[in-house]
Formats: C-alpha cells, sequence, structure tokens
C-alpha cells in the first residue's frame, strides 16, 4: 500500500509542476496582452491631443484622463515589466520596457506641473456638455488677469475649445475674482453664455 501511495505522490508532483507552470504562462501573457491595448490606446490618445487638439476628459469623474493617463503609465510600465520577465527568456525586451517605465516615472513630475485642470459645467439650459479650464495671474500691481476657455464635448470624452478670453479686472473687482476663483458661474437663460460678475464669455 505505502508503496501505491509514494507512486501516486510521483505521478501527482510533475502534472502540479506542469498546472503550475500553465497558470503563471496564461497570467503573464494576460498582462502582456492587457499592456499591448494599454499602448494602443495611448497611441491614439496621443493622436487625438497633437494631431486633433482634442481635450479627453471624462465628467463623470471630473478629471483631465490625458493627465490621468501619466500616472496610469508608470503602474502599466510596471506590470508589464514583471510580466515580460517572467514570460520571455531573452531580457532585452524586459530591460527596454524597465528604461520606458524610468523614463515615465522621471518626467511624471514636469507632466503633471504641465496638467491641465478641467471644471465641469452644468445648468439644465445647456443643450451640450461643456467644462471650462480657467487660471488668473497678477498684471500690474492694481489688475489681475484671468484668462478661461471653454471646451463643448463634440464625441463621447473628447472636448474641444469653442471659446477662449483673457480679461484684466481691478483689485477692487472683489466680486469677479472671488466667484472666479470659486468657479461660482451662472450661464444665461438662452444658455450661450458663462458669466463670473463682470467676466462673461460665449460658450458657442
Amino acid at each position: 500500500m505505502s508503496g501505491l501511495r509514494e507512486g501516486k505522490l510521483k505521478i501527482k508532483a510533475p502534472t502540479l509542476m506542469k498546472i503550475a507552470t500553465t497558470s503563471k504562462e496564461l497570467i503573464c501573457l494576460f498582462f502582456l496582452t492587457l499592456s499591448l491595448l494599454y499602448m494602443i490606446l495611448r497611441i491614439t490618445m496621443f493622436v487625438l491631443t497633437n494631431t486633433f487638439d482634442f481635450v479627453i476628459y471624462s465628467k463623470t469623474l471630473e478629471s483631465n484622463l490625458w493627465d490621468l493617463a501619466w500616472s496610469t503609465d508608470i503602474i502599466m510600465g510596471f506590470i508589464c515589466f514583471f510580466a515580460s520577465s517572467l514570460y520571455f527568456k531573452n531580457r532585452i525586451l524586459s530591460f527596454s520596457i524597465f528604461l520606458m517605465t524610468m523614463f515615465s516615472m522621471s518626467i511624471w513630475v514636469f507632466m503633471m506641473l504641465g496638467s491641465k485642470s478641467l471644471i465641469p459645467i452644468s445648468d439644465p439650459s445647456l443643450k451640450g456638455n461643456y467644462a471650462t479650464h480657467q487660471y488668473l495671474y497678477p498684471e500690474y500691481h492694481d489688475t489681475v488677469v484671468l484668462a478661461i476657455t471653454v471646451y463643448k464635448e463634440s464625441y463621447p470624452l473628447l472636448y474641444k475649445a469653442a471659446n477662449s478670453t483673457t480679461e484684466s479686472v481691478s483689485d477692487d473687482d472683489t466680486e469677479t475674482i472671488t466667484l472666479f476663483n470659486k468657479a461660482d458661474y451662472k450661464i444665461s437663460d438662452d444658455g450661450k453664455t458663462l458669466s463670473y460678475g463682470k467676466l462673461k464669455i460665449s460658450l458657442e
């Protein structure tokens, strides 16, 4: 009986090893496929933003997906690096992926400094989805520059600049500056104009 049990164990051990190896390969292959799909997505995003001047924005997440992708690049880079290290015997590919991931990490801070935060615009009178990118900076000792760009959704998640304006206001105009800082906007009854106190911009 003891001999039979040992024989069964000897048969089962290689089988378990084979199953474990196959499972590891399938998991690695899954993450490699996921990384490939992500790379295709990033190339598509690059073309849309740099060639067609779209801003990729999710109103639900209230997030600029192009800026968010710089952080996702690092995560996906490490996933692809570990998966390729375990799946391929050739280390050149894995090392190349590692270098690309390190490069993504090195430029991450600069990309975040140049990120474009968008503010969603919601109002019952609006006939489409809108978002704004706005900022202010001092011009002279008694004036402040208010800059705003209005983006309109052309396709799902794809926004394009519809209008922009830059206006100098006096430091004394605290109402306009405060409303602008708080993004406390008003939409006209016809849904065509956005305003912050004295600052007005067309949504068309």
